[in-house]
C-alpha cells in the first residue's frame, strides 16, 4: 500500500495513463525514477507478509528494472510499520505488504496517528491464506471437538499464543472462544516467529497458524 496521491499527483498519473495508450512501455519507463523502492513489512521476518514481500521483490525488480528491497518494521499489530509508510514521501518509492490487521488495528489502538482509509491506497491483492488450529504434540486431542472438550475441562488454566493483539490469529481463537464458550487466556507475542517457537517448545499449547506454516 502507498499513501493516497494529492490532486496534482493524480493529474500526473492520469497523464501517464493517457501516454501509455500511445507510447511504448520502454519510452514511458525512461521518465520514471530508478531509485530503490522500499517494501515495508509491518511484521517480523519469516511472517506471512514477509515471505510474500521477499517473493515479490525480485519479480518487481525484474519487471521494472530498478531495485526493490524489503524492510521489516514490526510492532503493535502492524501499526508501527504502517505509520512508517504513511509518513514517507508519496512518491511511489515506499509501498507495503499489509495484512488484514491494518484494518482492525485502529479499533484496538484508537490513538494511532493515521487514517487507514484516507492515508493509504490499496494497489492489489497479492495473496491470501487460511488458518489452521494447531496444538503442541503433548496435547491429547486430534479433532476440534476434542480440543473444545479439553479446554472446557480446564477453564481459565490454559493459554494460547498469537503474533500480537488484533492479528487474524488472535481473532480466530477469540471467535472460537465465543462460539464454543471457552475460557482460555490470550498470550500476544511480538511477531509470528517467537510464538511459533514457543508452540514447538510446549511453552504454549495451541494457536492458530497459516496452513503453509502448520
Amino acid at each position: 500500500m502507498s499513501r493516497s496521491p494529492d490532486p496534482s499527483r493524480r493529474r500526473v498519473l492520469a497523464a501517464l495513463a493517457a501516454a501509455a495508450a500511445v507510447a511504448p512501455f520502454g519510452a514511458l519507463a525512461q521518465g520514471i525514477s530508478k531509485r530503490p523502492v522500499r517494501i515495508v513489512v509491518p511484521f517480523t521476518p519469516a511472517a506471512g507478509p514477509d515471505i510474500v514481500a521477499r517473493l515479490l521483490a525480485p519479480r518487481l525488480q525484474a519487471r521494472w528494472d530498478q531495485p526493490f528491497f524489503v524492510e521489516n518494521k514490526p510492532g503493535a499489530s502492524g501499526t508501527i510499520g504502517t505509520e512508517v509508510v504513511v509518513k514517507s514521501p508519496p512518491d511511489g518509492h515506499t509501498i507495503m505488504v499489509g495484512p488484514a490487521s491494518i484494518v482492525t488495528a485502529p479499533h484496538l489502538y484508537p490513538k494511532i496517528s493515521y487514517d487507514v482509509v484516507k492515508d493509504l491506497s490499496a494497489i492489489t491483492n497479492v495473496g491470501s491464506t487460511s488458518l489452521a488450529l494447531v496444538v503442541h504434540k503433548s496435547v491429547p486431542v486430534s479433532t476440534v471437538r476434542e480440543f473444545i472438550a479439553w479446554v472446557k475441562s480446564q477453564p481459565g488454566k490454559l493459554n494460547y499464543g498469537s503474533p500480537g493483539n488484533g492479528t487474524h490469529h488472535h481473532f480466530c481463537m477469540e471467535l472460537l472462544k465465543l462460539q464454543a464458550g471457552l475460557d482460555i487466556v490470550h498470550v500476544p507475542y511480538k511477531g509470528s516467529a517467537p510464538a511459533e517457537n514457543d508452540l514447538i517448545a510446549g511453552v504454549i499449547p495451541t494457536m492458530f497458524l497459516p496452513v503453509h506454516v502448520a
